[in-house]
């Protein structure tokens, strides 16, 4: 009698836990498929690789940039909709314009905050970035940055892009 209450206690929790794991692995792959892209996108950017940044956005009318950096005389910089953001960026993708600290800068992620919709197609993501110098290991620059993501066809995708530059500390 026992034996058979033992296995009917393991047959009625087994798909709960089973679930319950499974739900754990697929927040994590997709959690890690969105650090991917914003990897990717990081890195497309400061190296100058066009296609590949283009490919890890939404490419529509309600894609939108919000920025604050210290060194710019506006200091926010807003654009909204993906050919505004192409027109842009034109020059920022220019082989020929010299390179600088920060396209060598290697980048650090902490604080990451990660939550995904109910429906699974929509997350946002928010952290800390380091830029450090990949030599001297120097803090280059740091900022609060924040994604808006989503899924189209089966791939995550930026919607919206947010960051805020700290500025740097004077020694």
């Amino acid at each position: 009698m026992k034996t058979i209450r033992t296995v009917f206690y393991a047959l009625l929790f087994c798909p709960i836990l089973c679930f319950a794991q499974s739900e754990s692995l697929s927040t994590d792959s997709e959690e890690a498929a969105i650090l991917a892209v914003i990897t990717e996108q990081t890195r497309a950017y400061f190296e100058r690789d066009f296609d590949a940044w283009v490919n890890s956005h939404v490419q529509a009318e309600y894609y939108r940039e919000y920025k604050y950096w210290d060194g710019w005389q506006e200091k926010v910089r807003t654009v909204n909709g993906w050919n505004t953001v192409l027109e842009a960026k034109k020059s920022r993708f220019d082989p020929s314009k010299p390179k600088n600290i920060w396209n060598s800068a290697k980048y650090e992620r902490s604080d990451i905050n990660i939550r995904i919709s109910a429906s699974g197609d929509m997350a946002w993501v928010t952290y800390q970035q380091a830029a450090r110098n990949p030599d001297t290991k120097e803090l280059v620059g740091a900022s609060y940055e924040t994604r808006v993501m989503e899924k189209h066809d089966g791939q995550w995708k930026i919607a919206y892009l947010g960051y805020h530059y700290l500025p740097k500390e004077e020694n």
